[in-house]
């Protein structure tokens, strides 16, 4: 005779037989319904009652432009005339070129598994695209491709808690919100380093203050750069004292660089400039946002060839494998990159030299210079926050005054969020202007109220 054992509640049953089992709860206590099958007649069950402990599902606070997003979709159906500058993804279409290839690698048959790390021709065109971007020489077994950027960031944080007992990671604020989310879901503490605002409007690294920060409870430091959404570049010097001081602890240092083909003055800075970065450093891309491509979800990262033989297995085990087709389309878009990137830098920079410029005229917004990337983190002036409570507040406010969506600042930093917002230069210079001058009239309302 065979016997089952339930346990619930510390509390251990053991029942004679072959049994079926079904469970109806209540809020505190769970009815048993045991039902023998051995019999043929199965009218016979038997009821147990024990008290159980309720699922408890903790409230992460997960912020995230997603939501927000939600919301502008709807004021978009009831405004014509209305202005997104949510928007985190380029405003041009993917360049035909790519998706002829898409259509080509599928009547090919790439509709199989690909290998965890991905196909060998791609990592091996992405080791030709970092040549061509950075002036690095790297290898194909450092590369592993993921299904974009996030993906790859959520495999440094998963190897940094697995490998080591750690208690916080380190960034900046303002930050990207993937970070901080992260950091939850894994019962991580997060340590803040709070950028510094120029008089010019710029934000800067306080790289002491984030070194500092650095020590034997952590397990990941991240840099952004050039910034979501601060729209900075951090320097060589920076990022050498940085992994400087994670190699003491032993700490990974993920480096995002995503929008590394909008830097608007002088040339990208990366992680793989620094010598000795194969110790701790994790460099992390995508094809997102240089080739309009973020509907197509693939990025990935390089490291030392062991870590990416660990973070292979945790991929295998997560999402077995990028898109195989979408791989090879991307053979494509490395092909084309410098085509790209130089309609990338012409349309931009005109974009960022306007939104500078607009910031400093515009009434009761504080002037923003931008280094890099596809934002501004614009700041409300004194005399905006005397009228309203916060930047969500006012980001309201736009959407029903102007017809205009700009992102909160509160999903993107503690130290700034409450009066500073997110706008997107994804949008044709006619759109931005169209933008800051009902952004004008509307402070002008509300000032006057």
């Amino acid at each position: 005779m065979m016997f089952f054992s339930l346990i619930f509640s510390r509390t251990s049953i053991s029942i004679p037989g072959s049994l079926k089992v079904r469970t109806l709860y209540s809020t505190n206590t769970a009815f048993i319904v045991l039902i023998p099958t051995y019999f043929k007649n199965q009218s016979s069950q038997i009821f147990l009652e024990c008290t159980v402990e309720p699922m408890v599902v903790p409230d992460l606070k997960l912020e995230s432009t997603v939501a927000y997003a939600a919301k502008v979709r709807q004021y978009k159906k009831i405004y014509r005339d209305f202005i997104d500058l949510t928007l985190g993804e380029p405003d041009f279409k993917t360049p035909q070129p790519i998706i002829d290839a898409l259509n080509d690698a599928l009547k090919r048959g790439y509709t199989r598994y690909a290998p965890a790390q991905g196909y060998e021709e791609l990592r091996k065109a992405i080791v030709q695209l970092e040549e061509k971007r950075l002036g690095v020489s790297i290898d194909a077994s450092q590369v592993l491709v993921t299904p974009g950027a996030k993906a790859a960031i959520f495999l440094a944080f998963l190897l940094a808690t697995l490998s080591r007992k750690c208690r916080n990671i380190v960034t900046t604020d303002p930050y990207y919100y993937q970070y901080v989310n992260l950091a939850r879901m894994f019962g991580l503490q997060i340590r803040l380093s709070k950028l510094a605002v120029t008089s010019d409007g710029s934000f800067k690294l306080d790289v002491g203050d984030f070194v500092e920060k650095i020590d034997e409870q952590t397990c990941l430091a991240i840099v952004n750069t050039p910034h979501n959404p601060a729209a900075l570049k951090i320097r060589l010097s920076e990022l050498e004292e940085i992994l400087d001081r994670a190699k003491k602890y032993n700490v990974l240092v993920v480096s995002d660089e995503v929008y590394a083909d909008y830097v608007f003055d002088g040339k990208h800075t990366s992680i793989l400039h620094v010598s000795g970065w194969e110790d701790v450093g994790i460099y992390v891309n995508s094809f997102s946002k240089t080739f309009a491509m973020t509907g197509w979800r693939l990025g990935y990262l390089i490291a030392n060839s062991k870590l990416v033989s660990l973070l292979k297995s945790l991929a295998a085990n997560i999402y077995t494998s990028p898109t195989s087709f979408v791989q090879i389309a991307a053979i494509k878009a490395v092909e084309i990159y410098d085509d790209v990137r130089r309609m990338i830098l012409t349309i931009f920079h005109e974009r960022k030299n306007l939104v500078e410029e607009l910031s400093r005229q515009t009434l009761g917004l504080k002037p923003v210079r931008l280094e890099g990337g596809m934002f501004a983190f614009i700041t409300l002036s004194k005399e905006i926050l005397d009228k309203v409570d916060n930047s969500n507040e006012y980001a309201d406010y736009l959407l029903r005054r102007a017809h205009i969506a700009l992102t909160p600042g509160t999903i993107f930093s503690k130290a700034y969020g409450k009066q500073a917002l997110r706008l997107s230069l994804a949008v044709h210079t006619n759109v931005i202007k169209e933008a800051f001058k009902r952004i004008e009239e509307a402070n002008r309302v509300l000032l006057n109220s």
